[in-house]
C-alpha cells in the first residue's frame, strides 16, 4: 500500500464524471420520491372511487325477495288475524255488559262474532221478570242494538225452576 499524506488527495486529479454521478443519483432519488407521492395520491383517489361506487351500487341495487311459500302465506294470514284480534277494542262491550249486570241473571257463555258485529249470550235466569229486566237493560245500552231473545227454556232442578236463555244482539 502506498503511504499517502493527508494532503495528497488534493493533489490527485479530480474525476470528470464524479459530480455528474452525484447529480444523477440525487435527481433519481428526487424523481423516485416524487413518483412515490404521485402514486400514493392516485391510490387514495382510486380507493375513494371504489367506496363511492360500492355505495352507489348498494343504493341502486334491487333487492329481490323470494315469493313466500304457501305455508308462509298461511302463517302470515294467521298472524294478521291474531294482530287484528289483539287490536280489537273489547272494552265498550264488557263495560256495557257490566252496566246491565243483574242478580237474577247468570251469564254462562259469551260468543262474539266480529265479522257480523254480533254477540250471542247464553245463561240462566231466576224467572221471567229477571229475564225481561235484563233484556230492557241491554236495550238501553248504546253499545248494543237489535237485542232479542232467540231462545228460552224452563229447567226444573229440584225445587228450583230457572230459565235457560239465548240472547242475540248487534254491536254498534
Amino acid at each position: 500500500m502506498l503511504n499517502m499524506d493527508p494532503l495528497s488527495r488534493y493533489l490527485r486529479p479530480s474525476s470528470r464524471f464524479g459530480v455528474v454521478w452525484w447529480l444523477i443519483s440525487i435527481t433519481l432519488c428526487a424523481v423516485s420520491a416524487w413518483g412515490t407521492v404521485v402514486l400514493y395520491h392516485q391510490h387514495k383517489s382510486i380507493e375513494q372511487e371504489k367506496k363511492n361506487l360500492f355505495r352507489m351500487q348498494q343504493a341502486t341495487r334491487v333487492i329481490v325477495r323470494p315469493a313466500p311459500t304457501r305455508t308462509e302465506r298461511e302463517a302470515q294470514l294467521q298472524w294478521a288475524a291474531l294482530r287484528q284480534e289483539l287490536n280489537y277494542s273489547w272494552y265498550p262491550i264488557f263495560a256495557g255488559l257490566e252496566q246491565t249486570a243483574n242478580e237474577g241473571i247468570a251469564l254462562l257463555e259469551f260468543l262474539p262474532d266480529k265479522a257480523s258485529a254480533s254477540l250471542t249470550l247464553h245463561g240462566t235466569a231466576r224467572g221471567v221478570d229477571a229475564l225481561t229486566d235484563y233484556l230492557d237493560a241491554l236495550h238501553r245500552e248504546p253499545v248494543f242494538k237489535e237485542v232479542y231473545l232467540s231462545h228460552q227454556k224452563k229447567v226444573q232442578q229440584g225445587p228450583l225452576t230457572t230459565l235457560d236463555f239465548e240472547i242475540r244482539l248487534k254491536i254498534s
